[in-house]
């Protein structure tokens, strides 16, 4: 016993570990890990937080071109009344009377 108690009290006065016994740099350091690793603001919360937005931002890019997609179609529907009636008819299968519509699903 005596002996453990001599290795750490030569471990705590080792003369790489002197500034250890400083109460501010002690406090310091465990204020750096709490926040660093403990908090609610720590970096694994920012990380997650980070990677959010990323994710976010790539959703609005996306939706963003297929809004400018869409616009284009629309302006294109509305130019050709031939290509209205067949957006109509392969979208939501609107038929002429007397006419009928097989629909045709391919395995691949």
């Amino acid at each position: 016993m005596k002996k453990v108690l001599n290795s750490i009290r030569e471990l705590i006065n080792h003369p790489s570990l002197v500034w250890m016994k400083n109460r501010y740099v002690l406090s310091g350091v465990l204020f750096l890990i709490w926040m660093l690793f403990l908090d609610t603001h720590s970096l694994k919360i920012h990380y997650k937080l980070y990677k959010e937005i990323q994710q976010t931002r790539r959703a609005i890019d996306f939706y963003k071109s297929e809004i400018e997609k869409d616009k284009k179609l629309i302006q294109q529907l509305e130019s050709n009344p031939d290509m209205l009636e067949r957006f109509a008819r392969e979208q939501y299968y609107f038929k002429k009377p007397n006419e009928a519509i097989f629909i045709v699903e391919l395995n691949e």
